[in-house]
């Protein structure tokens, strides 16, 4: 009876949790111009972090994916990308619909609407492109690895070069940084970790 209770109190002990905060800055490629910026809009383009170790590298290579498969209108492929504790968590909000047809949907609305503002961009003879502009923490127990980083628009053509202002999201791995997911951070996202993390976790990836 006491070695099956210590073996298991260790199978279930608490792994540690490490942080690891970032600081490199947003790297960004002049442009001068004499023209009034749109509202939303800062001059220059943001230059793409490429990722120093192949846990990083992966990952971005994983969002450029996810991100073409979004604008391609690709559900399939980008729902590869989806965190499946989303689907989890937004069951409540679709009462009836099966896992598959709740991730479609939340696909679907972000897909669309990346889609047409590309095509308003391009019908005036603009490009558009969302990188990864810098990675500010991670976040590791065990296996699972938690990338918290900024993204941005670049909006350019051959006269001028503006980007948006940067947004959080969310990477997450449960094999060591081989294959991602990926969440927008907003008000929901806590929720959504605590399907499978402890409060503890969430509060450490989203910086609290």
């Amino acid at each position: 009876m006491i070695i099956l209770c210590m073996i298991s109190c260790k199978n279930f002990k608490q792994q540690e949790t490490v942080v690891e905060e970032y600081n490199d800055e947003m790297k960004i490629e002049e442009c001068k111009t004499d023209k009034k910026i749109p509202n939303g809009f800062f001059l220059g383009k943001v230059i793409e972090t490429k990722g120093k170790t192949k846990e990083e590298k992966n990952m971005v290579s994983q969002f450029k994916s996810y991100n073409a498969a979004l604008l391609r209108g690709d559900i399939d492929n980008a729902s590869h990308y989806m965190n499946e504790d989303a689907v989890v968590y937004f069951r409540k909000f679709y009462p009836g619909m099966n896992d598959d047809d709740i991730m479609r949907k939340l696909f679907e609305s972000v897909s669309k609407e990346m889609v047409e503002q590309i095509r308003r961009f391009e019908s005036h003879g603009v490009e558009i492109e969302l990188v990864v502009g810098r990675i500010i923490r991670k976040v590791s127990q065990g296996d699972n690895i938690f990338y918290v980083f900024e993204i941005s628009s670049n909006i350019f053509n051959e006269n001028l070069q503006l980007h948006t202002s940067p947004e959080l999201t969310l990477a997450i791995s449960s094999n060591g940084g081989k294959n991602w997911t990926f969440n927008n951070i907003n008000n929901d996202t806590p929720n959504i970790l605590r399907v499978s993390f402890s409060d503890d976790v969430v509060d450490k990836i989203m910086g609290y």
